[in-house]
């Protein structure tokens, strides 16, 4: 179970959850700030009163600074690496809410995916991220063939750290969690879920269908990326779309979810520009959680 109290509460549309005072928290994708044209992803934090913001990882030895507009990923092919950026956060007051890598190669989970991400792993801690989100492309063959050992094999590398492994599913569906979760509604024996709430309602029949799985699988829940959902339609704002985010965080709450809720924006085209999508999402979001200033 998600430690954290102070969570959410309530179900239903408008206003949810103490405030300030819970561990729930806004931020943004490095991704969505990158595409909505910003000098900088400072200028887009700036704009957007964000101070947390979800980085994606780069398996070198270049070391990006967010004050470019090349500053793109976080580099951790050295323990150095990870610490300069750590540095730069900390200078320029911003707290990362997660990392994620990028799905391994191949399906499944291998001793080489594992290692790689045991690398990324320690990287992540040293950085300050509490969450890395391990990006898994699955398929029905994966599961018997190493993925659920392998799940397990990861979370032993990430005991004793302060960062925690979560997996995002590729793709998001009913089959792909609960074989990962091996059909058990208690704790998990690996890591969480990342879980991207346009996919899971993208990947439902229907909508109350998509709710009644997220309140079974809310405890393992480990981060949250908040966007429109594909039932809604190429590019559909979350804050425009169906998926009610209120009810979403008061099944999370419940849980006592304590993590982000990370704003990213929706695939594929748009009919505004981005930037106003990314700031009325941000907005409506922040309204949910009861945020105010963050």
């Amino acid at each position: 179970m998600l430690g954290g109290g102070g969570g959410l509460r309530g179900e239903g549309r408008g206003r949810v959850g103490p405030g300030r005072g819970s561990g729930v928290h806004v931020s943004v994708q490095r991704q969505a700030l990158t595409r909505s044209g910003y000098p900088s992803l400072i200028d887009g934090l700036d704009d957007l009163q964000v101070r947390r913001i979800e980085m994606d990882m780069a398996l070198t030895c270049e070391v990006p600074r967010l004050d470019g507009a090349g500053a793109a990923r976080l580099s951790v092919a050295h323990e150095s690496g990870a610490r300069s950026y750590r540095q730069h956060l900390y200078e320029q007051a911003i707290t990362l809410s997660a990392i994620r890598l990028a799905s391994p190669t191949g399906v499944g989970l291998g001793a080489a995916e594992v290692d790689e991400i045991e690398m990324a792993l320690y990287a992540a801690d040293t950085a300050g991220a509490p969450v890395l989100c391990v990006e898994i492309e699955t398929s029905p063959e994966a599961w018997p063939q190493g993925l659920a050992s392998g799940l397990e094999h990861l979370a032993e590398r990430g005991a004793g750290l302060r960062v925690i492994p979560a997996v995002a599913l590729r793709p998001c569906n009913r089959l792909t969690i609960e074989a990962a979760l091996a059909g058990d509604p208690g704790e998990p024996p690996g890591p969480g879920l990342a879980l991207d709430i346009g996919d899971l309602f993208g990947g439902e029949a229907s909508a109350e269908g998509a709710y009644e799985l997220l309140r079974r699988i809310a405890p393992h829940i480990r981060h949250v990326v908040c966007r429109g959902s594909r039932i809604d339609g190429e590019g559909a704002p979350a804050a425009q779309g169906t998926v009610d985010y209120a009810r979403v965080a008061a099944i999370l709450g419940r849980a006592g979810y304590a993590g982000a809720l990370t704003v990213a924006l929706p695939e594929g085209g748009a009919d505004e520009p981005l930037r106003d999508i990314l700031r009325a999402d941000v907005r409506y979001v922040a309204d949910i959680v009861g945020a105010g200033p963050y």
